[in-house]
Protein backbone atom coordinates (compact mmCIF):
# COMPACT_ATOMS: atom_id res chain seq x y z
CA UNK A 1 0.00 0.00 0.00
CA UNK A 2 2.55 2.42 0.75
CA UNK A 3 5.64 2.77 -1.73
CA UNK A 4 8.82 4.85 -0.64
CA UNK A 5 11.36 5.02 -2.66
CA UNK A 6 14.83 5.41 -2.59
CA UNK A 7 16.63 8.64 -4.69
CA UNK A 8 14.10 7.97 -7.39
CA UNK A 9 13.81 11.27 -8.87
CA UNK A 10 17.67 12.24 -8.77
CA UNK A 11 18.59 8.74 -9.78
CA UNK A 12 15.99 8.99 -12.90
CA UNK A 13 16.96 12.33 -14.23
CA UNK A 14 21.14 10.95 -14.12
CA UNK A 15 20.06 7.84 -15.57
CA UNK A 16 18.39 9.63 -18.40
CA UNK A 17 21.08 12.17 -19.14
CA UNK A 18 23.43 9.13 -18.78
CA UNK A 19 21.79 7.13 -21.66
CA UNK A 20 21.22 9.99 -23.76
CA UNK A 21 25.18 10.80 -23.77
CA UNK A 22 25.83 6.97 -24.15
CA UNK A 23 23.88 6.63 -27.27
CA UNK A 24 26.00 10.17 -28.86
CA UNK A 25 28.92 8.46 -27.82
CA UNK A 26 28.00 5.08 -29.53
CA UNK A 27 26.84 6.66 -32.83
CA UNK A 28 30.46 8.80 -33.07
CA UNK A 29 31.60 5.54 -32.40
CA UNK A 30 29.91 3.39 -35.23
CA UNK A 31 30.91 5.97 -37.74
CA UNK A 32 34.47 4.85 -36.80
CA UNK A 33 33.42 1.20 -38.12
CA UNK A 34 35.10 -0.01 -35.58
CA UNK A 35 33.86 -3.80 -33.99
CA UNK A 36 36.28 -4.19 -31.37
CA UNK A 37 35.57 -0.71 -29.84
CA UNK A 38 32.12 -1.02 -30.07
CA UNK A 39 31.95 -4.24 -28.63
CA UNK A 40 34.37 -2.82 -25.50
CA UNK A 41 31.97 0.10 -25.59
CA UNK A 42 28.64 -2.35 -25.12
CA UNK A 43 30.28 -4.09 -22.23
CA UNK A 44 31.13 -1.27 -20.28
CA UNK A 45 27.91 0.20 -20.92
CA UNK A 46 25.99 -2.91 -19.66
CA UNK A 47 27.64 -2.65 -16.62
CA UNK A 48 27.67 1.11 -15.71
CA UNK A 49 23.74 0.73 -16.37
CA UNK A 50 23.82 -2.41 -14.21
CA UNK A 51 25.01 -0.11 -11.64
CA UNK A 52 22.98 2.47 -11.83
CA UNK A 53 19.84 0.64 -11.75
CA UNK A 54 20.43 -1.09 -8.83
CA UNK A 55 20.59 2.23 -6.95
CA UNK A 56 17.12 3.16 -8.22
CA UNK A 57 14.80 0.82 -5.82
CA UNK A 58 11.68 0.60 -4.01
CA UNK A 59 9.84 -0.10 -0.77
CA UNK A 60 6.41 -1.58 -0.57
CA UNK A 61 4.50 -1.73 2.73
CA UNK A 62 1.15 -3.60 3.04
CA UNK A 63 -1.29 -3.66 5.29
CA UNK A 64 -2.32 -6.83 7.14
CA UNK A 65 -4.36 -9.27 6.11
CA UNK A 66 -7.17 -10.34 8.01
CA UNK A 67 -9.32 -13.87 7.05
CA UNK A 68 -12.26 -11.94 8.26
CA UNK A 69 -12.73 -9.33 5.75
CA UNK A 70 -15.42 -10.68 3.74
CA UNK A 71 -17.30 -8.29 1.50
CA UNK A 72 -19.07 -5.97 3.32
CA UNK A 73 -17.74 -6.44 5.90
CA UNK A 74 -16.65 -2.78 6.12
CA UNK A 75 -20.11 -1.55 5.63
CA UNK A 76 -23.40 0.04 7.41
CA UNK A 77 -22.87 0.64 10.84
CA UNK A 78 -18.90 0.72 10.92
CA UNK A 79 -17.71 4.43 11.74
CA UNK A 80 -14.29 3.36 11.70
CA UNK A 81 -12.30 0.54 10.54
CA UNK A 82 -8.59 0.74 10.56
CA UNK A 83 -5.69 -1.51 9.65
CA UNK A 84 -1.91 -1.37 10.75
CA UNK A 85 1.24 -0.75 7.45
CA UNK A 86 4.52 -1.70 9.57
CA UNK A 87 7.20 -0.47 8.13
CA UNK A 88 10.79 -1.10 8.23
CA UNK A 89 14.55 -0.38 6.92
CA UNK A 90 13.82 3.29 6.00
CA UNK A 91 16.53 5.62 7.52
CA UNK A 92 15.97 6.40 11.03
CA UNK A 93 16.57 10.66 10.30
CA UNK A 94 13.13 10.20 8.68
CA UNK A 95 11.63 10.55 5.07
CA UNK A 96 13.03 13.80 2.84
CA UNK A 97 11.84 15.89 -0.41
CA UNK A 98 14.60 14.32 -1.72
CA UNK A 99 16.69 10.43 -0.78
CA UNK A 100 13.88 8.13 0.27
CA UNK A 101 10.06 9.42 -0.03
CA UNK A 102 6.68 8.72 0.08
CA UNK A 103 5.88 8.03 -3.71
CA UNK A 104 2.57 6.90 -3.69
CA UNK A 105 -0.64 5.01 -1.95
CA UNK A 106 -2.40 2.09 -3.38
CA UNK A 107 -5.53 1.38 -2.77
CA UNK A 108 -7.90 -1.89 -2.95
CA UNK A 109 -11.35 -1.82 -1.65
CA UNK A 110 -13.70 -4.37 -2.92
CA UNK A 111 -13.41 -6.71 -6.39
CA UNK A 112 -15.07 -7.13 -9.26
CA UNK A 113 -17.91 -9.26 -7.46
CA UNK A 114 -17.77 -6.51 -4.05
CA UNK A 115 -19.34 -3.50 -4.83
CA UNK A 116 -20.34 -0.71 -3.36
CA UNK A 117 -21.96 2.95 -3.10
CA UNK A 118 -18.69 4.86 -1.97
CA UNK A 119 -20.10 8.02 -1.46
CA UNK A 120 -19.85 7.98 2.16
CA UNK A 121 -16.33 5.82 2.72
CA UNK A 122 -13.11 8.38 3.25
CA UNK A 123 -9.78 7.11 3.73
CA UNK A 124 -6.92 8.47 5.79
CA UNK A 125 -3.16 7.60 6.23
CA UNK A 126 -1.57 7.81 9.63
CA UNK A 127 1.92 7.81 10.22
CA UNK A 128 3.52 6.60 13.56
CA UNK A 129 4.04 9.87 14.49
CA UNK A 130 0.39 10.71 14.36
CA UNK A 131 0.50 12.89 11.01
CA UNK A 132 -2.58 11.96 9.21
CA UNK A 133 -3.06 12.96 5.52
CA UNK A 134 -6.43 12.60 3.73
CA UNK A 135 -6.60 9.61 0.86
CA UNK A 136 -9.29 10.04 -0.26
CA UNK A 137 -13.15 12.22 0.96
CA UNK A 138 -12.85 13.81 3.94
CA UNK A 139 -14.76 13.21 7.22
CA UNK A 140 -17.90 14.70 8.06
CA UNK A 141 -17.84 16.49 4.60
CA UNK A 142 -17.82 14.80 1.25
CA UNK A 143 -16.88 10.51 0.26
CA UNK A 144 -14.89 9.01 -2.08
CA UNK A 145 -17.53 9.27 -5.14
CA UNK A 146 -20.53 11.58 -5.70
CA UNK A 147 -22.26 8.95 -8.07
CA UNK A 148 -24.61 6.61 -6.23
CA UNK A 149 -23.79 3.33 -8.22
CA UNK A 150 -21.95 0.48 -6.78
CA UNK A 151 -18.26 0.38 -7.50
CA UNK A 152 -15.08 -0.97 -6.16
CA UNK A 153 -11.76 0.67 -6.45
CA UNK A 154 -8.14 -0.35 -7.08
CA UNK A 155 -6.40 2.71 -7.68
CA UNK A 156 -3.01 4.15 -7.11
CA UNK A 157 -2.40 7.67 -5.38
CA UNK A 158 0.20 10.62 -5.67
CA UNK A 159 0.40 14.03 -4.45
CA UNK A 160 1.08 15.62 -7.53
CA UNK A 161 -0.82 18.98 -8.50
CA UNK A 162 -1.85 17.92 -11.95
CA UNK A 163 -3.66 14.79 -10.95
CA UNK A 164 -7.62 14.91 -10.28
CA UNK A 165 -9.28 13.22 -7.27
CA UNK A 166 -11.73 10.49 -8.44
CA UNK A 167 -14.53 12.47 -7.27
CA UNK A 168 -14.03 15.51 -9.41
CA UNK A 169 -15.00 14.01 -12.64
CA UNK A 170 -18.90 13.61 -13.59
CA UNK A 171 -21.00 10.79 -11.89
CA UNK A 172 -21.33 9.07 -15.48
CA UNK A 173 -17.29 8.63 -15.52
CA UNK A 174 -17.29 7.55 -11.74
CA UNK A 175 -19.93 5.12 -12.24
CA UNK A 176 -18.63 3.93 -15.33
CA UNK A 177 -15.03 3.52 -15.64
CA UNK A 178 -14.24 1.54 -11.82
CA UNK A 179 -12.05 0.57 -10.48
CA UNK A 180 -10.02 3.54 -11.49
CA UNK A 181 -6.78 1.29 -12.02
CA UNK A 182 -5.50 3.24 -14.76
CA UNK A 183 -3.12 5.69 -14.37
CA UNK A 184 -2.88 7.75 -10.93
CA UNK A 185 -5.29 10.39 -8.98
CA UNK A 186 -4.15 12.92 -6.13
CA UNK A 187 -5.21 12.37 -2.80
CA UNK A 188 -7.07 15.34 -1.08
CA UNK A 189 -4.54 17.69 -1.17
CA UNK A 190 -1.96 18.25 -3.41
CA UNK A 191 1.88 18.20 -1.83
CA UNK A 192 0.36 16.18 1.56
CA UNK A 193 3.15 13.70 1.33
CA UNK A 194 5.48 16.14 2.56
CA UNK A 195 3.55 16.19 6.07
CA UNK A 196 5.15 13.38 7.02
CA UNK A 197 8.48 15.05 6.46
CA UNK A 198 8.71 15.88 10.26
CA UNK A 199 12.08 14.49 11.06
CA UNK A 200 10.62 11.00 13.31
CA UNK A 201 11.68 7.62 12.32
CA UNK A 202 8.78 6.52 9.91
CA UNK A 203 9.92 2.57 10.61
CA UNK A 204 7.18 0.88 13.12
CA UNK A 205 3.10 1.16 12.45
CA UNK A 206 1.34 3.08 10.35
CA UNK A 207 -3.31 3.60 10.30
CA UNK A 208 -4.87 3.55 7.07
CA UNK A 209 -8.41 4.47 8.34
Amino acid sequence: MLKANHNYKTQEINLIYFIMKAISIYNTINVLKSKLVKYCFLLILYFILGFLCLNVYGQTFNTTIVASDACNTWGAGVTTKSKTITTSGLPVSGLAATGVVLKQINVKLGNGSCKKDLRNYKMSLTSNNGVTINVQGVPTVVGITTTSASVWLDGRFRDHTELEIIRTFTTTVQGGYFPYSIGYYRVETANSFSNFIDGSDPNGTWTWN
